[in-house]
C-alpha cells in the first residue's frame, strides 16, 4: 500500500504556518502605553505584551483616576485587569504586521488619565 498525500496538503500546511506565526507574534509582540493627563505625558509603560501586568498612572495616590483610550475611533474605559486593552493590543499587533506598519507610533496606545 502506498500512502497518498492529499492534493491540498501543501496549501493547508502553509495556512497553518502563517496562522502560527501570527499567533506567536500576537502573544509575544509588545506595545508602549503612554498615559496623558491634561495634554502632558505623565507616565509611560514600555514593552507591554499579553503577559505583562499593566501598571496605570497613580500619581501621588490621593486621587482615583479613570483611564480612557481610543481604538478605531471608539472610546474605551480601561478595565481593572486590562483585559479589554490586551485584546486591542493583539488586534493592533496583527494589523500592523499584516499592513507592514513597523514605526514607533504604530505600536503606541495613548491613554487619557481623567
Amino acid at each position: 500500500m502506498k500512502s497518498i498525500i492529499p492534493r491540498y496538503a501543501g496549501i493547508v500546511a502553509a495556512i497553518l504556518a502563517v496562522a502560527l506565526i501570527l499567533a506567536v507574534y500576537a502573544a509575544f509582540g509588545t506595545v508602549d502605553l503612554i498615559f496623558v493627563k491634561d495634554g502632558y505625558e505623565v507616565s509611560r509603560q514600555e514593552d507591554v505584551s499579553l503577559f505583562t501586568e499593566i501598571e496605570p498612572y497613580t500619581g501621588d495616590g490621593e486621587e482615583a483616576y479613570s483611564y480612557v483610550y481610543q481604538y478605531n475611533g471608539e472610546e474605551f474605559v480601561l478595565s481593572e485587569n486590562g483585559a479589554n486593552l490586551k485584546e486591542h493590543i493583539v488586534y493592533t499587533l496583527v494589523t500592523n504586521l499584516v499592513t507592514f506598519q513597523f514605526g514607533d507610533e504604530a505600536d503606541d496606545f495613548v491613554i487619557d488619565v481623567q
